[in-house]
């Protein structure tokens, strides 16, 4: 991780503590997974700052590392913080559209 990564991990982790009753382990576990993903989140950046400036398949890359790495961190750590799970809102359960 990042040294800028590992500071905003930490900042994170500190407003966590003392914002909530959270314990000091789920403080850092939240800035953990709120962090682990800037590398994916920066390469979408800059997709989105300039997209003409990428091929299809590069875009292609970044939106599916994207997609297969920070979801599953933001969802553990809003776990974490309220205890309660994410719902997928979009598609109804059996709905294979």
């Amino acid at each position: 991780m990042r040294k800028d990564a590992r500071e905003l991990q930490e900042i994170i982790s500190n407003a966590v503590r003392k914002e909530t009753d959270l314990g000091d382990a789920a403080a850092y576990d939240i800035g953990f997974h709120m962090t682990d993903w800037l590398s994916d989140l920066e390469q979408l950046q800059r997709i989105f700052d300039a997209p003409t400036e990428f091929s299809s398949r590069q875009i292609y890359l970044v939106v599916l590392n994207f997609l297969l790495h920070a979801p599953e961190h933001i969802a553990e750590a809003a776990f974490l913080m309220t205890e309660s799970r994410i719902n997928y809102i979009f598609r109804s359960p059996g709905d294979g559209t």
